[in-house]
C-alpha cells in the first residue's frame, strides 16, 4: 500500500467522536480539536521518534540502514522494542529487549482506564504523538488478539494547516515539560532541546546566542529557568565537539552514559569564561583528557577547584595529560568498567531503567590507564592539601550549594 492509498483508506475508516474533543496549544494558542477513532492496523509507528533517538541511531548503526517498518514490516517490532522494553539490542534483523518497569507501569495504568489522550496522526496514518501508547495496543493485540484493541482515538493533523515544524513544536513542549507520565531518558531529552534549539536558528559557537535561545527554551526543562537551559545546551554542545575531538563525530549513543559528566564540562567552561578567558582551550583540553581516561565522576569538576585556587599544579595535570596523549601507548591492561554510585542532575525525572553515568569508552589508542593514574594522583594530592584549609572547604561548599535548587532544598528540609 502506497501513501495515496493508506491516506484514503484511512481517511474512509476514520470515526468521528461527536463527544470527544482534545484542548492543545498549537501555533501559540490553544486549540479544540474533534477526536476520531482510527484502526489500529493503519497507523504507522514513527521510526524517527525522538524518545529513542540515541537507541535508533545505534540500532541503524548495526544494522547498517534506516528503520523503516513500511519497507521492512519487522521493523515494526524493533520500533516497539525501542519504545518499551530496556537494554534494546540488535538480534538478527530485529531488536529484542526486556520489558521495561515504566511500561508495566503504563500496561497496568491502561488496563485501568484505557486511554485517557488521543495520538496526533497524520493524514497517511503516521503518529507524531503518542508512539509509545500506539507500541503497547500493538504489543497487546500481538499478544492477547486484536479484539479490544483494534480502535484508537487520534487527532489528524493535516498537512495544509499544520507543518511539520509546527508538530515538532507542539510535540516538544508535550513530552520534554514537567510532569509526564512517560519521560525521555536523560541523553534523548537532551537531544530533542537540542533539535528545538537548531529549529530556533542556535549559533554554538556564539555565546550571546546559546544564551538568547536558553532563554526562550526555559518553559521546555524541568527547572523552568534560563540557567538551568543553558546548563542543558551547553552539556549538549560538548558533548558533540567531545566526539569531534575524538573522530566519532554525531556518535551520540557513545554518550549515553556521560550526560552528567558533561554538565559539569559545560559549568567548567562558564566558570574559565567569566574568570579567565585565556585558558578556555585548556580547561577544555584537560575535561577532555579526564573523560577520555574515565575520571572518576566530580573530577570534571575538581578541574575548576584546582584551577580556581592555585594555576600551577593545574597546569602541571594539564601538561601529563599531553604528555601522555603524545606517547600514544594504548593500555596493555583490558578495561574495567567502574560502577560508581553518583548524584546525577536529571534532564527530568530519570526512568529507574536508565544507566548510571559511567563514561564514555575513550578513543582509539587512547592511554586510559596511565592518564587516569596521573588525573587521581594530581587530583588527589590537591584535595589533601585543601582538607586542613577551613577557608578552602566553605568556599567550596558554597561554590557547590551555588547550584542548589532553593526550592528543592527546602521541600528537603521540611
Amino acid at each position: 500500500m502506497n501513501r495515496d492509498e493508506r491516506i484514503a483508506q484511512l481517511d474512509d475508516r476514520l470515526e468521528v467522536l461527536p463527544d470527544r474533543t482534545e484542548r492543545l496549544w498549537a501555533k501559540n494558542k490553544f486549540q479544540v480539536f474533534g477526536v476520531q477513532r482510527a484502526p489500529t492496523s493503519l497507523l504507522v509507528l514513527n521510526p524517527t521518534n525522538r524518545r529513542f533517538t540515541a537507541e535508533r541511531m545505534e540500532v541503524e548503526l548495526h544494522l547498517q540502514r534506516k528503520l523503516d517498518p513500511l519497507a521492512y514490516p519487522g521493523d515494526e517490532k524493533s520500533i516497539i522494542s525501542l519504545l518499551l522494553d530496556r537494554d534494546p539490542h540488535v538480534e538478527g534483523d530485529g531488536v529484542v529487549g526486556k520489558q521495561s518497569k515504566a511500561t508495566d507501569a503504563l500496561l497496568g495504568d491502561w488496563a485501568k482506564r484505557q486511554q485517557e489522550h488521543p495520538l496526533w496522526i497524520r493524514p497517511d496514518g503516521f503518529v507524531s504523538n503518542g508512539n509509545r501508547r500506539l507500541a503497547l495496543v500493538k504489543r497487546l493485540a500481538s499478544q492477547r488478539g486484536t479484539e479490544g484493541f483494534d480502535w484508537i482515538e487520534v487527532v489528524v493533523f493535516p498537512y495544509n494547516v499544520f507543518s511539520d515544524d509546527d508538530l515538532f513544536e507542539m510535540e516538544a513542549r508535550e513530552q520534554l515539560t514537567e510532569g509526564l507520565k512517560m519521560r525521555y531518558s536523560d541523553l534523548n531529552g537532551l537531544l530533542t532541546l537540542r533539535d528545538v534549539a537548531e529549529k530556533e536558528g542556535i549559533d554554538w559557537h556564539d555565546e550571546e546566542s546559546i544564551a538568547a535561545v536558553a532563554s526562550r527554551l526555559q518553559y521546555l526543562v524541568k527547572r523552568s529557568n534560563a540557567s538551568y537551559a543553558r546548563i542543558q545546551l551547553d552539556a549538549i554542545k560538548y558533548m558533540s565537539e567531545y566526539l569531534v575531538h575524538i573522530d566519532e563525530p554525531d556518535n551520540f549513543p557513545k554518550m549515553r552514559r556521560s550526560v552528567e559528566r558533561f554538565r559539569d564540562v559545560g559549568k567548567n567552561m562558564a566558570w574559565v569564561a567569566r574568570e579567565d578567558p585565556s585558558r578556555k582551550a585548556d580547561m577544555l583540553e584537560a575535561c577532555f583528557g579526564i573523560i577520555s581516561a574515565g575520571g572518576r565522576y566530580g573530577d570534571v569538576r575538581d578541574l575548576r577547584t584546582m584551577l580556581a585556587s592555585d594555576p600551577d599544579p593545574f597546569d602541571a595535570l594539564l601538561a601529563e595529560i599531553r604528555r601522555l596523549e603524545d606517547a600514544a601507548v594504548p593500555d596493555d591492561e583490558p578495561e574495567v568498567e567502574e560502577q560508581e554510585s553518583i548524584e546525577e542532575e536529571p534532564f527530568e525525572d530519570e526512568d529507574e531503567d536508565e544507566p548510571t553515568d559511567t563514561g564514555p569508552s575513550p578513543a582509539a589508542r587512547y592511554p586510559k590507564r596511565q592518564v587516569k593514574r596521573a588525573i587521581d594522583l594530581h587530583l588527589d594530592r590537591q584535595r589533601n592539601e585543601h582538607n586542613a584549609d577551613v577557608e578552602f572547604q566553605v568556599r567550596s561548599s558554597s561554590e557547590r550549594l551555588a547550584g542548589v535548587d532553593v526550592d528543592e532544598l527546602a521541600r528537603l528540609l521540611v
